[in-house]
């Protein structure tokens, strides 16, 4: 993976963070992110191109390379934060006061 992806992928789960407030957001953002990782196919033919532009032969077999792992890391990455995103509106849904970043724990007997 490329280090702009990696910038790219930690700058979305910051949003994400602040974004899910409810199951409704969190289904939408979900959606949104397992189709960004489904895009991300496209890169078995994008990357081997780019390669060879920057270094002939060579490149394309760096750039099929990066192509075939991308192509094939980058949509299980999406299904996952596609899952984190789910998992996050469904914890909103169910605990109000997971939905302003604070988890409110109560205790489960009173101390002495």
């Amino acid at each position: 993976l490329d280090a702009e992806y990696v910038r790219q992928k930690a700058l979305e789960r910051e949003k994400q963070k602040r974004e899910v407030t409810g199951l409704s957001s969190g289904i939408s953002t979900a959606a949104l992110q397992l189709a960004q990782g489904v895009f991300h196919v496209v890169d078995i033919v994008t990357e081997p191109i780019a390669g060879a532009r920057r270094a002939g032969v060579k490149g394309f077999v760096v750039g099929l390379g990066r192509g075939v792992l991308g192509g094939a890391l980058k949509p299980v990455l999406g299904a996952v934060s596609g899952a984190r995103a789910l998992a996050n509106g469904l914890i909103c849904a169910v605990s109000p006061s997971a939905a302003n970043g604070r988890l409110v724990v109560s205790r489960r007997r009173p101390p002495r």
